[in-house]
């Protein structure tokens, strides 16, 4: 799988970006002015982030962001720039244990999913679509090769 393949975590896939902008300022203790003061935004803007109702900050703002709170290159930006579906393997239809939904690798194609389920020797493959509330998920089997 090349890093080009893999779209992301499900983890990140299923954390928003103000839910994740608090669970790193949480790891480090700090309020929300504190990070405000770290990343030269104001204490109501990193609220606004967190509640969701700042939902696509600039490009600066999200590097300051990430500068402050350690979190790699990029990785806040992916958040706001989510794919609206994405596939993965899958040993069975139903998704009898929900903790292993939060699990990759994700990709962005079908086809890519089925490579990934038949290197695993799994029978399907989910489609997740992006909705508010939370994602929709399909399972389809996986077609034979061509």
């Amino acid at each position: 799988m090349t890093g080009a393949n893999y779209v992301v975590s499900m983890l990140v896939m299923m954390e928003k970006l103000g839910e994740t902008v608090k669970r790193l300022r949480e790891a480090k203790s700090w309020s929300q002015r504190d990070l405000a003061a770290k990343a030269l935004v104001t204490g109501a803007y990193v609220a606004m982030l967190e509640t969701g109702t700042k939902r696509k900050p600039s490009i600066a703002v999200l590097r300051r962001l990430e500068r402050a709170l350690g979190a790699p290159y990029g990785a806040l930006e992916a958040l706001v720039h989510l794919p609206q579906a994405w596939w993965r393997a899958e040993e069975a239809r139903d998704a009898a244990d929900t903790s292993k939904l939060r699990a990759g690798p994700f990709f962005a194609t079908r086809e890519e999913a089925e490579d990934e389920a038949r290197r695993r020797g799994y029978s399907f493959v989910a489609r997740y679509q992006d909705k508010p509330g939370t994602p929709i998920r399909r399972a389809l089997p996986v077609r034979p090769r061509a």
